[in-house]
């Protein structure tokens, strides 16, 4: 028998469950805002699986998030209507760290399942996404129609906090014109 991954309550069944009925009611469905899909709103267990995954290295926690996307018709249309899946550069951070990278193993698998190819965001873009967030700038953005003979790139990404980093990232692939698949929306919080 387990535990639950986010209040560590003892699981009856012996089936590779890793949160209780309680927490699993728990999760929220989260307000679609701006290009994209964002799944739940970041609170207490979605941020318990989170980092469950990435603080620990829990591979079930990531798993199951895994499988709630691949249950989301949402989610889905966004798989279907993209070319190339990337994992959203300002993951890259964990790595360096030698955290596990949740939205790296996420674009990996979904790339997998869907049968598309996976594809990396420059070092350079990664650097100036850290270094522009390290100032605090937002500038405001709008994506235009994808242009012909551009590819369709659906990023991966773990939580948007402030959108900033998604900002940023649309506006370096502007004329790809991104979308953006999100596990937790934590902007709710913000006012």
């Amino acid at each position: 028998m387990g535990r639950c991954v986010v209040c560590h309550a003892q699981l009856l069944l012996t089936e590779k469950l890793i949160l209780c009925s309680p927490c699993f009611l728990l999760l929220k469905p989260a307000k679609q805002q701006g290009p994209g899909t964002t799944i739940y709103r970041y609170e207490k267990t979605l941020r318990g699986l989170i980092l469950a995954s990435k603080l620990h290295g829990n591979e079930n926690a990531a798993r199951f998030l895994l499988t709630t996307i691949l249950k989301r018709p949402k989610a889905m249309a966004e798989l279907t209507w993209c070319q190339e899946i990337m994992p959203a550069p300002s993951s890259f951070y964990s790595r360096l760290c030698g955290r596990f990278d949740l939205a790296f193993f996420l674009a990996r698998e979904l790339a997998r399942v869907c049968q598309k190819p996976l594809v990396f965001a420059s070092s350079r873009l990664y650097w100036q996404i850290f270094k522009q967030s390290r100032k605090k700038i937002r500038p405001l953005i709008q994506l235009s129609a994808p242009k012909p003979g551009l590819k369709r790139t659906l990023i991966i990404d773990d939580v948007i906090t402030s959108g900033s980093t998604i900002q940023k990232i649309a506006t370096s692939l502007k004329a790809s014109s991104p979308r953006f698949l999100v596990i937790g929306d934590g902007r709710t919080f913000q006012k």
